[in-house]
């Protein structure tokens, strides 16, 4: 085999798909970027069948997600119960994230808001941090955070252990000052408050931790229900939805439409205590009249933990 020279070195075009100017992302064998108009995150790929690389969008049926980005980071998992993770800072504030197991060919995509705009990011391994742009107290101001899966509010800090209060009085909330926060005594959610003076009033003292942040709402849509009967497909029929079959994990709060699913466990209620963690199926019925698209929404009233794995419900025609 000759050495390699100046002079025989061959370059081959695999893609003609060009690229924005923003640091690409190599994880699970691929290349990860964002094509030149800014509207598609692209993998770059070797494909044993052409036995050669192949560019293929990657949000082709998410792209309205993807907002002409201007930074990339990548949630690197350390264990087998989280996927990898890319996320895309679009130019309008807004954060498209999508995680996915791709020799399962699964794929998640989402939206993530906030009270601000985010303006980047970077990864440390598993742990991604953001430059939030924020308005407190009438003034703009600029937040270093990180994302983290034992919140559940925005720019959100938790007092336990040592932190403790030892009073009904939370303080050192000046960097929220003037803002409505949602608050969680003892896995319990309290009412709104408005930061005054860097502090707030809970109901008793805490015994276990207090969580205290901007809101936030997470907000699931399914799609319109569309399936075959023997003489054909069903668009344009009205449709009812009778009956919802959640598969949720550690779960404390759900909304689904209008109607608030109940997690107390009346065994054990007692007033002013935490609501109990669920795992398992819940059954809500019914939900809607006739329509003809039938979707389901699903949402949160209370700044609690929810996760849903599946959903499979029963249609009406």
């Amino acid at each position: 085999m000759d050495p390699i020279e100046p002079s025989n070195i061959i370059f081959k075009v695999t893609t003609r798909t060009g690229s924005k100017a923003v640091k690409p992302i190599s994880t699970e064998n691929a290349t990860y970027f964002i094509q030149r108009q800014g509207n598609q995150l692209i993998e770059y790929i070797f494909q044993d069948t052409d036995v050669n690389y192949r560019s293929q969008n990657f949000s082709l049926l998410s792209s309205h997600l993807v907002v002409d980005p201007i930074d990339m980071a990548h949630i690197n998992p350390t264990s087998t119960s989280r996927p990898h993770t890319i996320i895309l800072v679009n130019s309008d504030g807004t954060i498209a994230a999508y995680p996915f197991i791709r020799y399962q060919q699964v794929v998640s995509p989402s939206l993530w808001t906030t009270d601000g705009t985010f303006l980047t990011a970077c990864d440390d391994f598993e742990e991604i941090y953001t430059v939030v742009k924020r308005n407190i107290n009438g003034a703009d101001v600029y937040h270093l955070e990180k994302f983290d899966y034992d919140f559940t509010t925005d720019a959100g800090k938790q007092f336990f252990g040592a932190t403790l209060p030892g009073s009904t009085s939370v303080t050192g909330l000046n960097y929220l000052e003037g803002e409505t926060v949602d608050i969680v005594r003892d896995d319990l959610a309290l009412n709104k408050q408005t930061v005054s003076s860097g502090t707030i009033t809970l109901d008793i003292v805490p015994t276990e931790y207090v969580e205290v942040g901007i809101p936030y709402v997470p907000v699931i849509e399914t799609l319109p229900v569309e399936t075959r009967l023997p003489n054909g497909n069903i668009q344009g029929f009205l449709k009812r939805i009778t009956e919802v079959n959640l598969v949720l994990h550690n779960t404390q709060s759900l909304k689904i439409d209008t109607e608030e699913v109940s997690f107390r466990n009346l065994e054990s209620l007692s007033l002013g205590t935490g609501i109990e963690f669920f795992t398992g199926i819940k059954t809500v019925q019914p939900l809607s009249g006739f329509t003809q698209d039938s979707t389901i929404t699903l949402t949160q009233t209370k700044p609690l933990f929810f996760t849903l794995l599946g959903i499979e419900y029963k249609v009406s025609i």
